[in-house]
């Protein structure tokens, strides 16, 4: 993550958390994946959601194995994420299996997201330790199903919000923009410690 310290003013790779400015067509008129994420949530909320019980739990056991599931593919659907847009280079299978490990994780922690709760600070409140946060932003995007599942038990074992947005930047982004990202997420976690010790 240090070489973002030398990074140019123009960072290689792609964001998503915002539509990308090159879009045309129908890529122009899609939701940003960190948007999409953000609705999704909401569906997921216990109280305020339209989603079932049974189908939280369906998207909860999402695994490797088994990425796909009814629920997840509605969806998919109902915000046109189904299929990756034009600038992606990974192919569709991967971008499937990346917002299934997303919305696994979202199930876990119905009703926890707050856009407000930078995810990193979020983590360390919530008393993750630095070791497993470490290794966390180690970990490659196509890698990151297990511990995303362990960092959602963790949370809502803890019942701490945080911003899920981060983590489909972690899912999505890519080169420079993804170690953005990572450090971004590293920054407040450190920022949070760094205000315990001092008080």
């Amino acid at each position: 993550m240090s070489e973002l310290l030398e990074a140019s003013d123009e960072p290689a790779g792609t964001r998503t958390d915002t539509v990308d400015p090159e879009a045309t067509g129908d890529d122009a008129e899609r939701l940003s994946h960190a948007d999409a994420a953000h609705e999704i949530a909401g569906r997921l909320h216990p109280e305020r959601g339209d989603l079932s019980n049974g189908d939280r739990a369906e998207l909860r056991r999402i695994s490797p194995e088994a990425p796909f599931t009814p629920t997840l593919w509605r969806l998919l659907l109902e915000y046109d994420i189904e299929e990756p847009p034009g600038w992606w280079r990974d192919g569709s299978q991967v971008w499937e299996k990346r917002w299934a490990t997303l919305v696994m994780g979202m199930a876990h922690c119905a009703g926890l997201h707050d856009r407000s709760a930078a995810f990193g600070e979020a983590l360390y409140d919530a008393g993750w330790a630095e070791g497993r946060l470490v290794r966390l932003l180690e970990t490659p995007a196509d890698r990151l199903h297990v511990p995303i599942r362990r960092l959602a038990q963790y949370l809502s074992s803890q019942s701490h919000p945080a911003d899920w947005t981060a983590v489909s930047r972690l899912l999505f982004d890519s080169g420079e923009y993804a170690e953005e990202t990572r450090l971004s997420i590293a920054r407040d976690f450190y920022r949070a410690q760094y205000r315990d010790e001092e008080e």
